[in-house]
């Protein structure tokens, strides 16, 4: 069994190799009593807002068990979080997509921030395909559980690979599944390795995948050192890339990533990691051949 990655709790709390060299990122939050005082603040926010809209969100999945009625919740929930926090958001969506046209969201992983971001910001339905991890969140993982989202348990392959073919079930159905493809967060704006999963699922069930770019909320937050401040995030919806329905997944990977360093070219330079951040993506998170 392989063993956990580092920072797959909601709050990563044990900062490893990589992890410290990442802390010199030009722009991320320092320790500060404002930045710590603030980060309290989020977690207190975070849970106060969490518990009625869990509670919201499964009272109506039970009369309405849709992805459009789990996005209406959720993306008030984050709004409602985001703006406790001081944060703002700055959307560029080049997506196009009809309301009921199923699809895999590919999303980068910066930070904590990013559950809410992606909630709040992309204005299409979706179901979560999130972490197993997540269970052990009080009230969240309750909202997501009483929801259309799948949770993916990567310690084992085989579950790996059963949430996956249900999640293929789901796009045929005409749902669309969000997933965080690196794995991991990254604290920076290098995309680490992406696992196949999310790519193998779209294949399968013939639809495209849409790249999603969070270009700068580590700049706002960094949960393992407990520290936050307002700001605005932006984030780019990509161009759909097109599968065929049994085609292999390096060619829509490669074509997702390309747009992804595109939208994060001048993050990259603004921080300093424009020259090192093909390095640092190898380092990330291990064999990109796991689900």
């Amino acid at each position: 069994m392989p063993a956990p990655e580092r920072g797959d709790t909601i709050f990563a709390r044990t900062l490893s190799d990589e992890d410290e060299r990442a802390r010199r990122v030009e722009g991320v939050p320092e320790p500060t009593l404002w930045t710590r005082l603030h980060f309290a603040w989020a977690v207190a926010w975070f849970s106060l807002a969490t518990i009625p809209f869990s509670l919201v969100q499964m009272v109506t999945h039970r009369l309405w068990p849709t992805a459009a009625n789990f996005k209406r919740w959720s993306g008030r929930w984050a709004r409602v979080i985001l703006g406790g926090m001081g944060i703002e958001l700055d959307v560029d969506d080049r997506a196009g997509l009809a309301a009921d046209e199923a699809c895999v969201f590919v999303v980068n992983h910066q930070n904590l921030l990013d559950i809410f971001t992606t909630a709040a910001a992309i204005p299409y339905p979706f179901a979560y395909l999130a972490k197993k991890e997540l269970t052990r969140v009080p009230f969240l993982s309750l909202a997501l559980r009483h929801s259309p989202s799948l949770f993916l348990d990567r310690s084992s392959r085989r579950a790996a690979m059963r949430c996956l073919a249900e999640g293929a079930g789901r796009l045929r159905d005409g749902q669309s599944v969000l997933v965080f493809a690196e794995g991991s967060r990254s604290y920076s704006p290098v995309v680490y390795p992406f696992k196949r999963g999310a790519f193998r699922v779209a294949a399968k069930a013939g639809v495209p995948v849409v790249p999603v770019t969070i270009r700068d909320s580590y700049r706002v937050m960094d949960e393992r050192r407990y520290a936050s401040r307002p700001g605005t995030l932006s984030l780019v919806i990509g161009e759909p890339v097109a599968t065929e329905e049994g085609a292999d997944a390096p060619a829509a990977m490669a074509a997702a990533r390309k747009q992804m360093e595109r939208a994060l070219a001048e993050e990259r330079r603004r921080c300093g990691v424009e020259e090192g951040g093909e390095e640092i993506a190898a380092r990330g998170t291990g064999p990109s051949d796991e689900p």
